[in-house]
C-alpha cells in the first residue's frame, strides 16, 4: 500500500507532463487567431502569475506553502496534526508511518514545489460548470495562473525540503511533477464548452508517451 502511495501520485500527476508543448502550442495558436476563450484565458494566466508575484508575500505565501504540505500529506495518507505560519517561516506536523514512509515523506515535502492548492478551485470548477461566460473563464484562468506559477516561486536550491533528500533527486521529480499538473490546469481551462474529462486526458498522455517511446526506440536500433 506505502509503494502505492508513492508511485500512484508521481505518475498520476506527472504523465500529462508529455502534453505540455502540444497544448501550450494549441493555445498560443488559438490566442494569435483571437479565437473564442483563448484570449481571455491567456491574458487571465498572465494576470493571476503577476498578481501572486506582486501581492501573495510574508503571511500569506508561508501559509500557501504549508498549506500545500498538508494538501499532499493527505494525499499519501498521512495525517496532519498541526499546521504554524508566520511572516517568514511556518512548519507542519503530521504522523506517517507504514511501508515506504520515506518515499511518501520525499512527496510531502515536495508539496509546495509541484502543485497549489489553489489547482483545486480550477479542477473543482471545471467538473462543476460546464458553461462558462467570459468572466468566469477570466477568474478560473487567473486562479491557475496563480497555481502555476506559486511552486516556480519557492524552487530553490535554498530551500530545506529540498535539500532534505538531495537536490538531483528532488529538483527534477518537483518539475515532472510541476508540467504534469500544468497540463491538467491547461486542459481544464481550454476546455470551455464542457467538462473537464480527466479520462481522455491520461488516454491521450499514454498514448503520446507510447509513441515517444517507440520513435526513440526506432532511433537506437
Amino acid at each position: 500500500m506505502g509503494l502505492v502511495m508513492v508511485f500512484v501520485p508521481i505518475v498520476c500527476v506527472g504523465l500529462p507532463a508529455v502534453l505540455v508543448p502540444s497544448i501550450v502550442i494549441s493555445l498560443a495558436r488559438d490566442m494569435t487567431a483571437l479565437r473564442e476563450g483563448a484570449l481571455t484565458i491567456g491574458v487571465g494566466l498572465l494576470g493571476g502569475g503577476l498578481a501572486y508575484r506582486m501581492f501573495c508575500r510574508g503571511f500569506w505565501r508561508t501559509l500557501h506553502h504549508e498549506l500545500s504540505h498538508a494538501c499532499i500529506a493527505v494525499v499519501v495518507g498521512a495525517r496532519p496534526t498541526s499546521l504554524e505560519a508566520g511572516e517568514a517561516r511556518g512548519n507542519i506536523h503530521y504522523r506517517l508511518g507504514g511501508p515506504f514512509a520515506a518515499g511518501r515523506g520525499l512527496l510531502i515535502s515536495l508539496g509546495p514545489y509541484t502543485a497549489s492548492p489553489l489547482a483545486v478551485v480550477v479542477l473543482v470548477a471545471s467538473f462543476l460548470i460546464p458553461v462558462r461566460g467570459p468572466a468566469m473563464q477570466f477568474a478560473l484562468a487567473m486562479t491557475a495562473g496563480a497555481a502555476l506559477i506559486a511552486p516556480l516561486l519557492e524552487l530553490s536550491p535554498r530551500q530545506e525540503d529540498l535539500r532534505r533528500h538531495g537536490l538531483f533527486v528532488s529538483i527534477p521529480l518537483a518539475l515532472w511533477l510541476w508540467t504534469g499538473a500544468t497540463a491538467c490546469l491547461l486542459s481544464a481551462l481550454l476546455r470551455t464548452g464542457g467538462h473537464f474529462h480527466p479520462v481522455g486526458l491520461y488516454l491521450q498522455a499514454g498514448h503520446h508517451a507510447a509513441n515517444i517511446v517507440r520513435d526513440v526506440s526506432l532511433s537506437l536500433r
